[in-house]
């Protein structure tokens, strides 16, 4: 699904914006470039709403595997492969699994609903 986002992949800290609406804007950054992978991070940009109510989350594509997992959390910081429970943070036992079911629903709606942010015309007179 980031493929039909994304499409240079290999240009580090190139980002893309999209919108949902015209309150809803995202935006994906190129973080790190290898060779079979990329961090990318992932967030929401809405002047209606206040930050902490914003997602943002580090994403590391696996090109190879065609796969992509969530790892890392603005709320939350490096997210574990699993926690204990009860825990101090109260982080849920499967919160990496639920990390990435969001990123799955989030990318869905960002391709059922998104549209290009328009760029500034130059217009000379």
């Amino acid at each position: 699904m980031l493929d039909q986002l994304v499409q240079n992949w290999h240009e580090a800290l190139s980002t893309v914006q999209f919108e949902t609406s015209q309150q809803l804007v995202y935006q994906i950054k190129i973080i790190e470039c290898a060779k079979y992978t990329n961090l990318i991070e992932m967030r929401q940009l809405s002047a209606s709403l206040p930050a902490l109510l914003q997602p943002l989350l580090q994403i590391r594509v696996y090109h190879d595997a065609k796969l992509a997992e969530v790892v890392k959390n603005k709320n939350i910081g490096r997210i574990q492969p699993s926690y204990d429970y009860p825990n101090k943070r109260m982080l849920q036992k499967d919160e990496k699994t639920q990390n990435n079911v969001f990123l799955n629903d989030w990318l869905k709606f960002s391709l059922k609903h998104g549209m290009a942010v328009p760029l500034p015309l130059n217009i000379r007179s």
